[in-house]
């Protein structure tokens, strides 16, 4: 019973890094294969 609430707050910080990860490789293979539009990902305006 202890553990649970425990795992609860390291099952969060897993996701994000699972997340900002995939973000990351993905926005890479993006600008390796030349699909990643510079002008779109830098605009300081939000989707």
């Amino acid at each position: 019973a202890v553990l649970f609430p425990f795992d609860r707050i390291l099952d969060m910080m897993r996701t994000v890094t699972n997340v900002t990860g995939d973000l990351t490789v993905a926005t890479a293979v993006a600008k390796w294969e030349g699909e990643l539009d510079e002008e779109i990902f830098r605009a300081r305006d939000p989707v």
